[in-house]
């Protein structure tokens, strides 16, 4: 979901995210940023692998409005999961200000788009002609675009634009979320709440005399393992549903250690025993409602804590989002979850995951990939490899020898020409930014 750009931004700090502190500088030109027709725009704009920190990673990907899945850490898990043996990530430019990036798995057949891409606000406009210049450097293949938790608009009739691209399958996707900006403060969404979620919330109250709320985050969320399998295993036994509780612990366990202080845990405790246990994951100004399990008969203490933690993320970002999970279409719909949505005003975000080949009638950008390292010693040691071969007398290696000059001249140090990635450079400088050249410190908390 993109972000409305500001004239100017104050001064203000953000502990639960990277305490990342900006100055009073302006960044208006993003507004005023002219990037010429749809036709050439593609030209414009540059890509290069990303060299930055994680930090610098996660901060755009929160300036840009996505999900928890374009986190530093998550793109490696995603990477294992898809069983890809290589995860890229990208930065995309323009003027050498970081504009935009994302990340993709690149396994023996297909390549999957990590999230899509995470563009600036004030360049979703030129999505198309961001993405024609990704799958230039990429080269052609087969590829995966779309997310269930992205809440990034569907991309079908935006691929077909580019030109060289066939889509072999697309599928819909519903992803559910409260946004906050629709109502002007917590009393009025709370008007909006269902009654009937409201007097079950009460009930609650009304029932337990000791009821009490345990709010864990990071990895202070595995001590709430136990409390969310038994209440599983429990919920599943209910339904008649096959027990995958050690598909659910193994999942739980992994995103707490892998994402760390972005994810949190709440258990509720009446009459001596925990009643529901709710989990999820907060990234940038969004809450990601991923799991919860409660008793047969919990008096309305679900209602009453989904109220409280709903509560907690307007007051953290009015202007942000309770994303409550997604559904695929053409998948049996949970009457359940339905009512649910409908009753904390939830609203569908159409998106979908795209499966598309693509095959490239241009070259890839070789002027980008010959900065490199890498691509440097390659072609240095092709050199060596032409002048040794000429006193052989090997006559193709003698005609490459008008080449030796540029070979050399990759030894020369690049350091000027590299981008530093938001963040601080390698030289711990504060980096350039997509925000008008503005000076900014990262802290890392306590």
């Amino acid at each position: 979901m993109d972000q409305p750009v500001t004239p100017h931004w104050p001064c203000v700090t953000r502990p639960a995210d990277a305490e990342v502190v900006f100055s009073k500088r302006p960044f208006h030109h993003l507004q005023e940023m002219n990037l010429g027709s749809e036709d050439d725009a593609h030209s414009l704009f540059t890509v290069v692998r990303y060299r930055g920190s994680a930090l610098g990673w996660d901060d755009f990907a929160i300036r840009c409005g996505g999900s928890f899945r374009t986190a530093y850490p998550a793109g490696r898990i995603a990477q294992i999961g898809w069983g890809c043996h290589r995860l890229t990530r990208l930065m995309i430019l323009r003027d050498g200000i970081r504009v935009g990036q994302t990340a993709v798995a690149v396994g023996l057949v297909n390549r999957y788009f990590v999230e899509g891409i995470q563009m600036f606000p004030g360049t979703p406009s030129r999505w198309r002609s961001i993405m024609q210049a990704v799958l230039r450097f990429l080269g052609p293949g087969n590829y995966r675009y779309g997310s269930p938790w992205s809440l990034e608009p569907a991309r079908d009739r935006d691929l077909l634009a580019i030109g060289q691209i066939c889509i072999k399958s697309s599928h819909p996707i519903d992803v559910f979320a409260i946004d906050f900006a629709r109502w002007p403060s917590w009393e009025d969404y709370l008007k909006a709440v269902s009654s009937n979620a409201k007097r079950n919330a009460k009930k609650a109250m009304r029932t337990f005399d000791d009821l009490s709320f345990d709010h864990r985050t990071g990895l202070g969320c595995l001590r709430h393992a136990g409390p969310h399998v038994r209440l599983r295993y429990g919920l599943y036994t209910r339904k008649r549903l096959s027990p995958r509780v050690l598909r659910f612990a193994t999942r739980f366990t992994v995103r707490v250690s892998v994402l760390k202080r972005r994810c949190f845990s709440i258990t509720a405790t009446g009459a001596g025993e925990v009643i529901a246990a709710f989990g999820g994951i907060r990234f940038g100004s969004n809450v990601y409602y991923l799991e919860s399990s409660a008793r047969k008969n919990n008096n309305g203490v679900s209602w009453l804590m989904m109220l409280r933690l709903i509560k907690q993320s307007y007051q953290r970002a009015p202007a942000g989002a309770f994303v409550t999970g997604y559904h695929r279409h053409g998948t049996p719909l949970s009457p359940g979850l339905e009512v649910f949505r409908a009753q904390c005003c939830a609203v569908a975000h159409p998106t979908s995951e795209i499966l598309f080949s693509y095959a490239a009638t241009e070259p890839a950008q070789p002027q980008q990939r010959d900065q490199s390292k890498s691509g440097r010693y390659l072609r240095l040691i092709r050199g060596l490899f032409s002048r040794l071969s000429s006193c052989t007398g090997n006559e193709t290696a003698v005609s490459q020898r008008s080449d030796w000059p540029r070979f050399r001249a990759d030894l020369a140090p690049i350091e000027a020409a590299r981008v530093p990635a938001r963040g601080f450079d390698h030289g711990g400088r504060p980096a350039r930014s997509a925000l008008d050249g503005e000076v900014f410190s990262v802290s890392r908390p306590g």
